[in-house]
């Protein structure tokens, strides 16, 4: 598997770990949304005991499911911009101990600035 390949999974499994948040987080808006609909209605199926389990059961969802899903999707989009030269990140194409004047393609802060005032 070649570099490209590489990123290509890797910007996959980004977007589908996304898209998977994404669907837990509007599952839980949507059970929220229609049990303040409920309570309003006074047809809420629950007692206030089972109500406030339903409610503990979506913090522990959110604490235990999407804060650290969220933080693995920035830990891998961090590591993909970090891979990328046109995302500030060097690519892998930096020598060790090479300066910023080194004439690597794609380093150095005026090669970044250069593209910036072009932007």
């Amino acid at each position: 598997m070649d570099e490209r390949q590489a990123m290509e999974m890797r910007l996959t499994w980004i977007s589908e770990l996304i898209a998977s948040n994404k669907k837990s987080i509007a599952g839980n808006k949507a059970y929220i949304l229609a049990l303040i609909d409920a309570i309003d209605n006074d047809r809420c199926p629950y007692t206030a005991a089972e109500l406030s389990d339903k409610i503990r059961e979506l913090r522990e969802d959110r604490e235990t499911v999407i804060l650290p899903a969220q933080a693995v999707i920035k830990t891998m989009i961090d590591s993909v911009r970090a891979a990328t030269p046109a995302a500030g990140g060097d690519g892998g194409t930096r020598r060790r101990g090479a300066d910023d004047n080194s004439g690597a393609i794609g380093c150095g802060p005026t090669h970044q600035s250069r593209m910036i005032s072009r932007m």
